[in-house]
């Protein structure tokens, strides 16, 4: 070292005879540290002080940019020998640059500045002097570095030799050893994830690695302050430092790549004071170019690991390009990743419709017996929770110790990784990797599964729209065929029905319903409701009321995704049982005719613009086509009327014909008869009632006097009797008639049920004719169960073409009257009782008192099931004749 001072020392001497100066240092750059070998006019302690420059600072910039230095009134550097050696003047810093290497610093000061041309003649001794500062050096240190490079060369060619780190290691060991005369070298590389030391050792010839998790306490402190630490005599620092066996000299270096450990190089010895200040720096060296290779092969390998990742990954996505269906797709591309990377469980995960839990579709792995496909997760629950909640991937080396770590059933936790599935920044799933075995994870593996959930994120998403465009095509044919359904059917109430379920169907909605304004323009009354909680049908909406009155007034679209919490729904106490609604307005001629409105109860479920078009879309053609219907049903109820009127017409001059030709006969058969009953009467007078002949002419006058009562029955039927009508209840009627035929009813073995329509109007009638068809009908039903059954009376009040209608209602689970018989059972003498039990003029007569009255009778009949009687009777009759 005192050779390389001196040549420096006349270096300097002799450019301060150009360079005019006060001081004077040339320092020599090692490493990142620079050490003054040359001074001038500064105490002796300079000669050998050390100083650092930091890269990031303004001096250090310059230097490596081989650019000049100047401050003024200060201190260029800071000296190891203290802080009062260098005074505060004005200094000018060069670096001694040879091409881009710079190999020391040139340091001039004096109390006066430099010009110009003294500042670029200094920039140009630090070049001109670098040769022979490079040749002191080399001089110097020619024969010590000599030794040591044929070390340095082996070493560097390790790295090309494409061996695999624990090959390069172990032959890196046994150079170490050669060159250093060292008793033990070992080189221990840092693995960061696991926070344990690899130690490589070389057993039956094949390089082995070995995990030392505990102890290492002084080689952990090399890493961790970056510095080397040497020891002359271990016996004097054994109970801080470990050491083998015998070993009296340890020195440990740290692995340093660019600022970073990577390991340590640990050396031992059996002599006291084996290592010197120069193995010291060279094995500093040695460390750094180690630490660089096995940076550099670490690199390659993963390079090479991930070509080959990557390689399997474009397999895979090959593989999984052009499937159809979430379920598929996840379960094909589980199967492929184990396949291709052998991984223990792999499990994918989306999310399920309601967005609740977390579905594994694809579950594949060499361990994965115990876990069901389908097995579900609660979206919030564990590591796959925190995934779908923050979005981010998670890795886990141990499992075990993670507090929001959940086991899968059957599973005994180690190492994964978890990485969400996005769609935008729309997280609707999980892959996740697993091991049984803690440490089996790393970055390496986050950036493969990272990759394969980017591609089937990509995949299932672009599936997922062609399915959604699919159900778009789907949805506009449906609107058509559902258009064609509905039209084909001009009955109102059925095409009404029809409307509402096909809507359901159209949009997947629990309920929905359809409202028509009403005659006074201002209100909508829901006509067909269809859905699992409630029938709205009736319900009456003023225009702006709920969703129903506010589309049928403003004639525009609505969606409501929380409609308990919308300020515009119509009744704000009690809470609806369903939590969407939308609807749109049945326009006819830019007119508001109706609306159509639809509901669900599912709280993710939320009507979305294309429900709403699809609405939209169908509602002009349901306008029409409930107009057509309800005109349809006009004809209909006009033509039904007219028929009946027909009908009634026919019946009447049926009953009129038949009435003249009755009051013939009666007229021609009345005095026969009267004839015959009065001799016959005269007979059994004289006869005893023992004699045989006393018995056959009680027949004939029991005959002769049916007869005579057939022949009254049609004089009553022929006769136009004046009708004396009072104010009737007929409540009251139905009353008297009921208690009349009590006991018949109870020795019949039939129920009798009596419903009233309460506060029914007074009509103006003649109350004994009234009676007579009710207690006619009555009489009927009774005889039509000759097993027994039930009759049900009611009285009733409606509306029926557009007039108020009073009725009477006679309801029997009888025999009932076949469907050719119906039309005849008003004509005279048409009966379908034995001969004998019955004249056919009962009915007849009925229908010609309720004819006189202004009404008329309905009758529904079904063969084994029961017969029902309707008088209707007009409520205004009784304004009529008082007018």
């Amino acid at each position: 070292m005192m050779e390389l001072t001196d040549n420096l020392q006349r270096i300097l001497e002799t450019i301060v005879e150009v360079a005019t100066c006060d001081y004077a240092l040339l320092a020599v750059r090692s490493g990142d540290e620079f050490t003054v070998n040359a001074a001038l006019n500064l105490p002796d302690e300079v000669i050998s002080a050390s100083f650092s420059i930091d890269p990031a600072s303004e001096l250090g910039s310059l230097i490596l940019k081989h650019q000049l230095y100047q401050c003024e009134h200060k201190k260029p550097v800071r000296l190891d020998v203290g802080e009062d050696i260098l005074p505060e003047i004005n200094w000018v810093a060069a670096p001694v640059s040879l091409g881009q290497r710079v190999i020391g610093l040139i340091i001039f000061g004096r109390e006066d500045g430099f010009s110009e041309n003294e500042i670029a003649l200094i920039k140009a001794l630090g070049g001109h002097i670098a040769p022979s500062v490079e040749k002191s050096i080399l001089n110097v240190d020619a024969t010590y570095y000599l030794q040591r490079f044929a070390l340095l060369n082996d070493l560097a060619s390790l790295a090309s030799s494409g061996m695999e780190l624990s090959e390069v290691i172990v032959r890196g060991e046994q150079l170490l050893e050669r060159a250093f005369g060292a008793n033990s070298i070992k080189v221990l590389i840092y693995d960061a994830p696991s926070d344990v030391f690899i130690e490589y050792s070389e057993s039956n010839g094949k390089p082995t690695a070995t995990r030392i998790e505990r102890g290492l306490s002084f080689e952990r402190s090399v890493m961790e302050i970056g510095q080397v630490l040497r020891i002359g005599e271990v016996a004097k620092l054994s109970r801080y430092v470990s050491a083998g066996k015998d070993v009296a000299a340890k020195m440990v270096v740290p692995m340093n790549f660019r600022g970073k450990a990577v390991g340590v190089v640990s050396l031992e010895s059996y002599q006291i004071g084996a290592f010197s200040d120069q193995d010291e720096k060279f094995i500093t060296v040695v460390a750094s170019q180690m630490a660089s290779i096995v940076v550099s092969i670490r690199l390659n390998t993963e390079m090479r690991r991930r070509a080959n990742d990557m390689l399997r990954v474009n397999e895979i996505v090959q593989e999984i390009l052009g499937l159809a269906g979430d379920k598929s797709i996840a379960e094909y591309t589980a199967h492929l990743m184990a396949q291709k990377f052998d991984y223990e469980m792999i499990l994918v995960m989306l999310l399920d419709q309601e967005l609740e839990e977390l579905v594994a579709e694809g579950v594949a792995g060499s361990h994965v017996a115990d876990v069901p496909m389908g097995f579900r997760f609660a979206k919030n629950l564990g590591i796959p929770g925190e995934v779908i909640r923050y979005g981010e991937s998670v890795i886990l080396l141990d499992a075990g110790e993670t507090a929001s770590y959940v086991p899968i059933p059957g599973w005994s936790p180690g190492s994964g990784i978890w990485v969400p599935l996005r769609d935008g920044g729309q997280v609707f799933g999980v892959v996740s990797v697993e091991y049984q075995k803690k440490d089996l994870v790393d970055t390496n593996d986050l950036v493969v599964l990272e990759a394969i959930a980017g591609i089937l994120s990509s995949v299932l998403t672009n599936t997922r729209q062609y399915e959604q465009l699919q159900g778009n095509v789907r949805q506009l044919e449906a609107v058509r065929a559902t258009a064609l359904d509905i039209g084909t059917n001009l009955d109102l109430e059925i095409l009404l029905k029809r409307v509402v379920n096909r809507v359901r169907t159209l949009v997947d909605a629990h309920g929905a319903e359809l409202g028509i304004v009403d005659e006074t323009g201002e209100v909508v009354q829901v006509l067909v409701s269809e859905n699992p909680w409630q029938d709205y049908t009736g319900y009456r909406f003023p225009f702006m009321s709920g969703v129903t009155g506010r589309v049928a007034a403003t004639g525009e679209p609505l969606a409501i995704a929380d409609f308990n919490a919308w300020e515009g729904r119509g009744d704000s106490v009690f809470r609806a049982p369903f939590s969407t609604v939308a609807g749109v307005p049945l326009k006819l001629m830019g007119e508001v005719i109706g609306t159509l409105v639809v509901q669900d109860d599912r709280p993710t479920r939320a009507f979305s613009k294309e429900d709403i078009y699809t609405l939209d879309l169908l509602a002009p053609q349901l306008a029409i086509f409930i107009r057509n219907a309800r005109l349809y049903q006009e004809l209909e109820e006009r033509m039904n009327a007219q028929r009946l009127a027909e009908e009634r017409l026919v019946r009447s001059a049926k009953l009129a014909a038949v009435g003249e030709m009755a009051a013939a006969v009666a007229h021609e058969l009345n005095n026969p008869l009267t004839t015959v009953t009065g001799f016959t009467e005269l007979i059994l007078e004289s006869l005893e009632e023992e004699s045989p002949e006393h018995e056959d002419m009680s027949l004939v006058l029991s005959e002769a006097q049916r007869s005579r009562e057939v022949v009254r029955r049609l004089l009553d039927f022929s006769r136009q009797s004046e009708i004396l009508r009072v104010d009737t209840d007929l409540n009251e009627m139905i009353t008297m008639v009921l208690q009349l035929t009590h006991h018949l009813a109870q020795t019949s073995n039939i129920k009798v049920r009596m419903e009233l329509w309460e506060d029914i109007p007074l009509i103006r009638a003649d109350r004994n004719q009234i009676q007579q068809v009710i207690l006619n009908l009555v009489h009927n039903s009774i005889q039509a169960m000759p097993d027994g059954g039930e009759l049900v009376v009611r009285s009733l009040l409606e509306n029926r073409e557009n007039q108020s209608w009073l009725g009477i209602r006679v309801e029997d689970t009888g025999v009932g009257i076949d469907e050719e018989n119906l039309e005849k059972i008003f004509e005279p003498f048409f009966t379908t009782k034995p001969s004998g039990e019955g004249t056919g003029l009962g009915l007849s007569v009925s229908y010609s008192i309720i004819s006189e009255h202004g009404g008329y009778i309905e009758v529904k009949s079904r063969v084994k099931e029961g017969s029902v009687f309707t008088i209707w009777l007009p409520a205004e009759s009784r304004i009529e004749l008082e007018d």
